[in-house]
């Protein structure tokens, strides 16, 4: 006979196994943050139930009878009941394997993308050096907004070349081409990948360029390049690794309320977490010291602004900001979908990033 003590004692061994594996994911850099959440919390429901089967509705109506004797002995179903649980317990094991596997691909596929677009741009590396800021540029589909964000970019900053790197990020119009014709170096995605993914590919050609500066900008006319000088010069000067451009120390235009929002509301929930001062966590414009982003282990495809400034924040990096003017797009829709979902998103990697480790 299947005794209720014998139960506890492999609910709280199995609650000790998921808790210790979920403890050594947070330590291993590539571990998904979804994966990592989920098998602590599974640790964490197994010791409640294990502890407290009272406050388990169905399970304890199974493992309690009417008189308070404890068993399985005598139950319609017991042993089923008992199989049911262990094959739930065994795959969810299983999707656990399987999701880990999944991190693990899509991050060497990740690798092998970006190692093969530097490889096929040799341009771009003959252009790029020492001397140089490198203002990577993702854009989707942006051939009508390029020309006027390329066309305002200044020439030379504090005796610095300074030189524009549009990662096309997949594009289904003349991006490249425009980009081409406009002056910029062109670098391409086989196929649409996120801005987040398309912002990696140009921090590798900083880093390995060893430049002076990166600077990260928008390409449909949200940013204006006319700023540039400031935003970089406390990197030049190696007074900050990072600097954010923020629209709420300067100007910006507001395109739906609930939009300014949730950067409000995100910009807090950041400050809390890691105990810092900004007041614009998802500004695009920034410029970093390429020594610095050498170190930042970064995995988001698209939803990357919150978790690249966790990671920084994590490893010491000097964060300041300075003020910008913030406008509507020039023309085109937004590629961030619905609000709903994007706001939800954006929490998510958070939070992920937030409990990852650096």
């Amino acid at each position: 006979m299947l005794e209720v003590s014998v139960l506890r004692a492999a609910g709280a061994l199995l609650a000790m196994a998921f808790l210790l594996h979920g403890f050594f994911q947070l330590r291993r850099r590539r571990t998904a943050p979804g994966v990592t959440v989920l098998t602590l919390l599974t640790g964490i429901g197994l010791v409640g139930a294990t502890a407290f089967p009272q406050t388990v509705g169905a399970l304890s109506w199974v493992l309690f009878d009417d008189s308070g004797a404890r068993g399985l002995a005598g139950r319609p179903g017991a042993r089923l009941f008992v199989l049911v649980i262990a094959g739930l317990v065994a795959a969810w094991l299983v999707a656990l394997m399987l999701m880990a596997r999944t991190a693990r691909l899509r991050s060497e596929l990740d690798r092998l993308i970006r190692h093969q677009v530097v490889r096929e741009s040799p341009e771009a590396e003959r252009e790029l050096g020492p001397d140089t800021v490198v203002v990577a540029i993702p854009a989707f589909d942006e051939a009508d907004n390029l020309p006027g964000v390329l066309a305002r970019m200044p020439e030379r900053v504090d005796g610095h070349r300074v030189r524009a790197v549009v990662i096309d990020d997949g594009s289904r119009d003349a991006t490249c081409a425009v980009a081409r014709e406009h002056g910029a170096l062109v670098t391409a995605l086989p196929f649409n990948r996120g801005q987040g993914a398309a912002l990696r590919v140009g921090y590798d050609f900083a880093v390995r360029a060893a430049a002076a500066a990166l600077v990260t900008l928008d390409a449909d006319g949200q940013n204006q390049p006319e700023e540039l000088p400031e935003l970089v010069a406390p990197v030049l000067a190696g007074a900050a690794d990072i600097v954010i451009g923020s629209r709420r120390l300067g100007r910006h235009e507001v395109t739906v309320w609930w939009r300014d929002l949730g950067v409000t509301l995100f910009t807090r929930v950041m400050n809390l977490l890691m105990g810092t001062c900004l007041t614009d966590v998802s500004s695009g414009y920034r410029a970093m010291a390429p020594a610095a982003l050498a170190q930042l282990h970064l995995t988001q495809d698209q939803y990357h602004a919150s978790e690249f400034l966790i990671m920084a924040a994590k490893l010491g990096h000097r964060i300041t900001e300075r003020p910008i003017y913030f406008r509507r797009r020039s023309s085109g829709a937004s590629k961030k979908g619905n609000d709903l979902l994007y706001g939800l998103r954006f929490a998510w990697v958070l939070v992920t990033s937030w409990l990852r480790p650096v």
